[in-house]
């Protein structure tokens, strides 16, 4: 029997929904966690919405069409508003584990950022460059950060058992 009208819907649903989370820089992972499926049914649909972007791109090869001009300026701005909303978590986040993850994802989001502006223009990807070593180099602190955080806790579970045998 062929998929009902709604099947249909709630499936394109669900693509949706781990398309947004991937372009926010979400691993399969963890958007498969996050939406209750399993990690194998998220890459097969991300699969599927590949296989429809490769189309899409065959459809315009003309780099220079007007709809290619306007998806990539789309997609530059969805992805600049996602690393601004990831800084202000960076900033707004006090434990080491999550500015350390959010952080990784900051830096997927430059690399999809650099991809979609490839070598243009000198300043822009100048700018792109020094974000992605200022990520790194807090990306560096916070995982040095997490390992003292956890060498402490280490630390005071070994003096415990010291003062409770006094």
């Amino acid at each position: 029997m062929p998929p009902s009208i709604r099947q249909k819907k709630d499936v394109e649903t669900l693509r949706s929904k781990i398309y947004v989370l991937h372009n926010r820089f979400y691993t399969e992972t963890q958007i498969a966690s996050s939406l209750g499926i399993s990690q194998s049914t998220v890459s097969y649909h991300l699969r599927v919405m590949r296989g429809r972007d490769a189309a899409w791109s065959e459809e315009h090869r003309d780099l220079n069409s007007v709809a290619v001009r306007t998806l990539r300026a789309s997609a530059v701005n969805q992805v600049k508003d996602c690393l601004n909303e990831l800084w202000t978590q960076y900033s707004a986040s006090e434990k080491p584990g999550a500015r350390a993850g959010i952080i990784v994802q900051i830096l997927g989001g430059l690399d999809q950022l650099h991809s979609l502006l490839g070598v243009q223009d000198v300043g822009e990807r100048l700018w792109i460059e020094e974000q992605m070593t200022l990520t790194r180099e807090r990306l560096a602190a916070a995982t040095q950060r997490l390992h003292e955080v956890n060498e402490g806790k280490m630390l005071l579970q070994k003096i415990k058992p010291l003062n409770s045998g006094s």
